[in-house]
């Protein structure tokens, strides 16, 4: 059990901190057969993993002294939970740990858009004497204040980019399949207001938004696809900073090229070269949870989760 495989790339603080509580921490980054026979041979109890590593069915049944299989991140798609709970494998998240992160993203892109920022900075670097030409050609930038952000999937980092709209200046709406209303504290210096934003009919949602932010978990097959976009504002912006899959690429390209969308931002995708070089995209590859900040306290409470369940065992 005092085992441990460090499968991805974590921040220090975290093995450090099992170090201490007597944990053998094993470092790698193995996959599939590799990652089988590894556990196997050094009777690896605990497995903390990232993104890249698949503990699929296969590793789960091959490896008899896995007790505990720890997500660093939100999603929980990389790991058969099903095959893991047969087996009496218990595993976990951390949620929480990345929700500025993800958040902050979000209006990085939203901010570049609006704003002409890579666009700008790639233009100037190819040219530099265009300074004049650009400034004029790129005057007509939006402001975010006043804007209608429309959050599809109201999870912690959805009410987390509502609240850093919320403090832009921008109208707020919400959608989600089965909830009336969402709720959250909106703190500022030593004042916390806690507001009700009502969940919006999906038509009404769709139609009213003038940017969309989506943030879901994994779904069987694309929720965003050639109906729903049809139902957008014209000249929507939209961004994905959830999954791949959630998104309908082919459909996406589609209304980027006919102006539906006006513009996408993506921190996801599944590698559609035309989509990928379109000019009003943009892109950023997988760097939602990218943060130190976010890494130290990804690493430090997959810790002390370990600890609390190996102590509680």
């Amino acid at each position: 059990m005092k085992n441990i495989l460090v499968n991805d790339s974590f921040h220090p603080c975290g093995i450090s901190l099992l170090k201490t509580k007597g944990f053998n921490v094993f470092e790698g980054s193995y996959n599939g057969q590799e990652l089988i026979n590894f556990i196997n041979s050094k009777s690896i109890g605990i497995l903390l993993i990232r993104s890249a590593t698949q503990v699929n069915k296969e590793v789960i049944d091959a490896c008899p002294t896995l007790k505990f299989v720890g997500r660093g991140g939100v999603g929980m798609d990389n790991i058969d939970e099903v095959a893991a709970k047969k087996k009496g494998i218990i595993t976990f998240n951390t949620p929480g740990a990345s929700t500025t992160a993800v958040a902050e993203l979000v209006f990085a892109h939203l901010l570049s858009i609006y704003r002409f920022v890579s666009t700008s900075n790639k233009l100037i670097s190819e040219n530099p004497d265009s300074v004049k030409r650009l400034k004029k050609e790129l005057a007509n930038g939006r402001e975010l204040k006043g804007k209608t952000l429309g959050v599809w999937g109201t999870g912690r980092i959805g009410c987390e980019v509502m609240k850093i709209a919320i403090s832009f200046g921008m109208e707020v709406i919400a959608y989600h399949p089965t909830l009336d209303e969402v709720e959250f504290t909106l703190e500022f210096f030593d004042t916390a207001l806690d507001l009700r934003i009502p969940i919006s009919p999906l038509d009404e949602f769709l139609a009213q938004a003038d940017i969309i932010s989506l943030h879901i978990p994994l779904n069987d097959s694309p929720v965003i696809t050639k109906d729903i976009i049809s139902k957008m504002k014209k000249g929507v912006t939209f961004i994905n900073t959830s999954r791949s899959g959630n998104v309908d690429e082919v459909a996406l390209l589609e209304a980027l090229n006919s102006g539906k969308i006006a513009h996408a931002a993506l921190d996801v995708f599944n590698g559609n070269t035309e989509l990928l070089q379109h000019p009003n995209i943009s892109l950023t590859p997988h760097l939602g949870a990218s943060t130190i900040e976010a890494q130290e306290k990804i690493s430090d409470e997959l810790a002390k989760k370990i600890i609390s369940l190996v102590k509680n065992q």
